[in-house]
């Protein structure tokens, strides 16, 4: 369970900054249970003009009593004070069984129940190419989700954890518009972190990794949504998450180039020789060479046709060592610091 964080006192005469009554109200709601027969409150970050007629301040002053003991409540919540301590303490709802063995998952009003995998199951997904790193940090991840009773993995069916050069170069175009070395999966910098198994609240489990089938269910419009915000949430400053593809986490930053890390590692397998390589300009998807100090840059194909040995514009020999360099570049994605 995550510790509720305060920057400053929430209630009557505190310090009351949004993001602080946000904590707190959600914290409550969590933990309706405690302090029936008080409803569910607003997150909406406010007490009010007035924060003593306010339902938060009220939902506080039953907790103080109910939970934490105070024979006078007095409404405020001091950081790391008694009542701060206390919710600290609680379990919250959403992470345990209600009386009828549902969870409610944090601040929405959807309820499933736990998951039928085990942590092991979930963790044993991620390839052991995977960075140390980086599969630290995605099992963080993996943790903190099936506490909350859902279980996330790099399904290895959709090879969503480490990839040759072979099987980037074998997915359709429909899949990924990377070729081979254009992907950070290439690198064991990423993994397609997705639902392997959650359970709805008549106990069906679903296999669900792009939560397609919750979308579809009347019961749980909406949910996904929260589910995969609260997967990043979990992310770190050092797992990074792509806006135009949601189940994709990796270990550089989203605008870090897949052809330029391409670039990289031929350069580094070129570099007892003559040769040099760079990524075409602009939008194109071409890789330029060329063999010596003094000559220029010439087209020589697509990581694609790298890969296969279909280049260009060069000649029987040289086209022999840049088959060489790529080769060589699939060992070097494994280690090199992007």
């Amino acid at each position: 369970m995550s510790n509720v964080t305060l920057s400053g006192s929430v209630g009557i005469g505190g310090k009351n900054n949004h993001q602080d009554i946000l904590n707190i109200q959600v914290a409550l709601n969590q933990r309706l249970n405690l302090i029936a027969p008080m409803t569910r409150l607003k997150e909406d970050k406010s007490l009010g003009k007035h924060p003593e007629k306010s339902k938060t301040v009220a939902a506080i002053k039953v907790f103080q009593k109910k939970v934490v003991g105070f024979s006078n409540a007095d409404g405020l919540i001091d950081v790391n004070g008694s009542t701060h301590k206390k919710i600290n303490l609680t379990v919250a709802a959403s992470q345990s069984p209600n009386s009828d063995g549902l969870l409610t998952f944090p601040g929405t009003n959807f309820t499933y129940k736990r998951t039928k995998k085990t942590l092991a199951e979930c963790l044993a997904t991620l390839p052991a190419e995977m960075r140390a790193d980086f599969k630290s940090n995605i099992s963080t991840i993996i943790k903190e989700m099936h506490k909350l009773g859902i279980a996330f993995g790099a399904g290895k069916k959709y090879k969503a954890g480490y990839r040759t050069f072979q099987e980037q170069y074998n997915l359709p175009p429909a899949a990924t518009k990377a070729g081979p070395g254009e992907s950070f999966h290439n690198y064991g910098l990423a993994a397609d972190l997705g639902v392997i198994d959650w359970v709805d609240n008549k106990g069906k489990s679903h296999s669900d990794f792009w939560l397609g089938t919750m979308d579809e269910m009347s019961g749980y419009k909406g949910f996904s949504s929260k589910i995969w915000a609260k997967r990043n949430s979990f992310s770190g400053s050092k797992v990074h998450a792509l806006s135009w593809e949601i189940i994709h986490l990796q270990a550089v930053p989203a605008k870090t180039s897949g052809r330029e890390s391409l670039a990289k590692c031929l350069n580094e397998a070129a570099k007892q020789s003559d040769f040099s390589y760079q990524k075409g300009a602009g939008k194109s998807k071409v890789y330029q060479c060329k063999v010596s100090k003094s000559a220029k840059w010439v087209n020589i194909g697509t990581a694609k046709e790298l890969w296969i040995g279909a280049i260009k514009n060069v000649t029987a020999a040289d086209k022999k060592t840049i088959i060489g360099h790529m080769t060589k570049a699939e060992s070097i994605a494994k280690t090199i610091k992007l």
